[in-house]
């Protein structure tokens, strides 16, 4: 069974999140990948930003779609908006994959801000 939930909020975020149940034999799988909460003056489909696993636990791989070339600066921020974890990438190709250590984090649900030129995506993250 394929399951699609888009949300979208009144700030002009849209969040879709897929996943794949197998019922047959009562195993769960889906890509344990969120994408990114995308500005709308992104075009449709131009950038895709992702992170897996999620849930976390000591690593997480962070891959950037895009025609954008250049610097990308990526922050970890917790429930209350503080700044916890902050990379600078320099993206130049097309994809990006980036794996970003989160060890030193405690329990909860992060979010990952992406800003590649003048677009942002935020992801929500949960670490182990």
């Amino acid at each position: 069974m394929n399951k699609t939930a888009t949300n979208c909020y009144i700030n002009g975020f849209i969040l879709t999140e897929n996943s794949v149940v197998v019922l047959g034999n009562m195993s769960t799988s889906g890509d344990a990948a969120l994408e990114a909460v995308t500005e709308r003056n992104d075009p449709a489909g131009a950038t895709r930003v992702s992170v897996s696993p999620n849930p976390v636990s000591s690593t997480v791989q962070l891959q950037l779609q895009s025609s954008f070339k250049g610097t990308v600066q990526v922050q970890l921020t917790d429930a209350s908006g503080r700044v916890r974890q902050e990379w600078r990438l320099t993206k130049s190709s097309t994809v990006l994959q980036q794996t970003l250590p989160v060890t030193n984090l405690s329990r909860g649900v992060y979010f990952m801000t992406v800003q590649m030129g003048n677009s942002r995506h935020t992801l929500a993250v949960s670490k182990l």
